[in-house]
């Protein structure tokens, strides 16, 4: 068995999978002598091949094996930065030629002087960070962001792509003379499917390598498990492999590891090129990673538990065994994040205001608001003068965090909710679903608060130019209606655009990996992704949209409670009154609970601040939403919004 290995790369992150690859397999062996003839050379090498292949150890056995060996081998994934970030990676830049950092940069290009670099993810650079490369390849030299002069280029360029570049040059996507310089010289590292000669050696080096590093006794791999591993597709190939091994380790009982402890399952048969779902699974998390939103743990928690339980049919014995968690755990978690009905006991210090009910033998009734990351009911909150309210008047207040409009609604459909806070969209699917909500109350038309964005570089310059784009943006949303009206307006119809639903975290990840031509946001994500990422605004709201924050209440709960409606909008109109006098007091109030810079909170509120839609403008407003999606079919049936009668003006 012919195993490459380089432990010098030790200290580089590597996990053990690009530490180590076996060329026992005939093709392997092919791929090696290549590797071997193409090593004395300086011309750049493209490696071809799926994810989890292999392909940056190829790349550093064969600077290893170089004249450059005694150099740097640096790595760069080109799908890890946006455009202008990509470019600061690659070439540096001087002091304050980037508006996002103030000192001097060295990029890799210079970093790498006298050795390799390896460039991941060809295919995800801009165009015109590929036009850069193509001079730096043609001329031999480079210049920094910012600089006049340019510097000698002494790097061999090792690029890898696991998209098939000449498609992406017929797409337009690629440049052409970019992929003739760098595919002089191409190697393919091929799947593991397609080299089964390498499975039991590889395995049985993960095996012995993860026994050592754990520490436990002698185990093999029994025959039906090998024999599992030889017809297994291996979507996530090499990095699959040492996982279903490193896990098989941990769960194995005896001193053979059998199928059961592979648990590779139906996943032997041939799926989808992309990768099996953990792989999936890390690249989003990876992404979100990158992002750092704010509680991005509770996210994820949150996602995981509802998925589970939807999979589960809404059971929640199910689920908890789907996840091997406690029942009472999962009912916990899904109280927290409304999917079922009922309360959590109220923690002793640092949350909100005690809302546990007293002891009297009897539970008090439950009022239930629903919120949004983002708005004047979490200032309500924070000030605790209507919990203590209605504390005082014997009700339990239960406050519900949800991650867009649409899922508000749902709970409100499954009895869940008393009152809660949505935009434009979301009420007329509710309506359109025969969920009984009522509008109780409206906050200022903020149409400068949501826009269609693009990338500052992008070549797209107005909304006409989003033809057969891909946009991003949440299904229901504010946003939503913005778009359809944007288009109508540019000439275009609904179906000229490639609409993503997908959450604001998920959006901002593809719009900043560029898997999106365009975003429509609307505030406070706005206004921060305006002062962080180079974005350029194809169109906001003026003219188009009105753009409000309206609160919705069950209408059996508004005809039974008249007097908590009564109470709710007097202490809105109470924190309204106050976050208008004292902007910068609300926006930091705001920051620290969403994780949002205050200056962005701040704009936001600005916008947003001002005087409430009365009853008939609502009614107006709406009901030209509703007409847009009943035309365009996102919803079953025509809806009346005057019939979504509230009892209060």
């Amino acid at each position: 068995m012919t195993l490459l290995t380089l432990p010098e790369a030790r200290g580089s992150g590597l996990s053990e999978r690009a530490k180590a690859l076996v060329f026992e397999d005939p093709r392997s062996r092919e791929l090696l002598e290549q590797i071997r003839g193409v090593a004395g050379s300086d011309r750049p090498v493209l490696l071809l091949g799926e994810a989890g292949t292999g392909r940056e150890l190829v790349a550093r056995y064969i600077h290893e094996l170089s004249l450059r060996r005694l150099g740097p081998f640096l790595s760069t994934n080109c799908a890890s930065f946006p455009g202008a970030e990509l470019e600061a990676e690659l070439f540096g830049h001087e002091k304050d030629a980037v508006p996002t950092s103030s000192g001097a940069r060295t990029g890799v290009l210079e970093s790498a002087e006298g050795g390799t670099l390896y460039l991941d993810a060809i295919g995800d650079t801009p165009q015109a960070t590929q036009a850069k490369l193509v001079r730096v390849l043609e001329d031999h030299q480079f210049r920094k962001l910012g600089a006049r002069r340019y510097q000698p280029f002494n790097v061999r360029l090792i690029i890898a792509s696991s998209v098939q570049l000449q498609e992406a040059v017929t797409a337009g996507h690629f440049r052409p003379d970019l992929l003739r310089l760098i595919s002089g010289t191409k190697l393919e590292v091929l799947p593991l499917r397609k080299r089964r000669g390498d499975v039991l050696p590889l395995a049985r080096h993960f095996l012995a390598l993860y026994q050592q590093r754990i520490g436990i006794g002698s185990r093999s791999l029994s025959p039906e498990a090998e024999r599992l591993l030889l017809d297994h597709h291996f979507p996530g190939n090499i990095r699959e492999l040492e996982r279903a091994i490193h896990h098989a380790i941990l769960r194995c009982r005896g001193r053979f590891i059998t199928p059961e402890d592979l648990r590779l399952g139906d996943e032997s048969a041939p799926t989808s090129e992309a990768g099996s779902p953990l792989q999936e699974l890390e690249r989003s998390l990876a992404k979100l990673f990158e992002l750092s939103p704010p509680h991005l743990h509770e996210l994820i928690d949150e996602a995981v538990m509802r998925s589970a339980y939807r999979f589960s049919g809404q059971n929640q014995l199910k689920t908890a065994r789907l996840l091997g968690i406690s029942r009472n755990v999962v009912r916990a978690r899904l109280i927290q994040y409304g999917e079922v009905a009922g309360f959590l006991r109220a923690p002793s210090s640092g949350d909100a205001p005690e809302s546990r009910p007293r002891s009297s033998g009897r539970a008090r009734p439950v009022v239930s608001f629903g919120y949004q990351p983002f708005g004047l009911l979490k200032l309500l909150r924070a000030r605790g003068s209507i919990e203590s309210q209605l504390n005082e008047l014997g009700y339990q207040v239960e406050w519900k965090h949800y991650p867009s409009g649409i899922r508000l609604v749902d709970a409100f459909k499954n009895g869940q909710l008393s009152i809660g806070v949505v935009g434009e969209g979301p009420p007329i699917f509710a309506q359109a679903s025969a969920v009984p909500i009522v509008y109780v109350a409206a906050e200022a038309p903020a149409p400068e608060g949501e826009a269609i964005v693009v990338h500052q570089d992008s070549p797209i310059r107005s909304v006409a130019g989003l033809r057969g784009k891909k946009v991003a943006l949440l299904r229901g949303s504010n946003a939503h209606y913005l778009l359809i009206r944007a288009l109508e307006e540019a000439g275009l119809s609904y179906g000229d655009v490639q609409a993503k639903f997908v959450f604001s975290d998920a959006a901002r990840a593809r719009f900043q990996h560029r898997e999106v031509d365009a975003w429509v946001i609307a505030d406070p994500i706005l206004a921060e992704i305006q002062q962080r990422l180079p974005v350029r605004v194809l169109r906001d709201g003026r003219g188009l949209t009105t753009n409000p924050a309206y609160y919705v209440a069950s209408s059996d709960f508004a005809t039974e409670h008249p007097e908590i409606l009564a109470l709710f909008r007097r202490e809105l109109s109470s924190v309204q009154r106050w976050a208008t006098e004292h902007v910068d007091e609300a926006a930091g109030s705001l920051a620290q609970q969403v994780g949002i810079g205050r200056e962005a909170i701040g704009l936001a509120l600005k916008r947003s601040l001002g005087e409430s839609l009365r009853r008939p403008e609502i009614i107006a407003s709406q009901q030209r939403v509703a007409d847009a999606f009943f035309r365009l079919k996102l919803i079953p049936r025509a809806v009346s919004v005057a019939d979504a009668a509230w009892p209060l003006e």
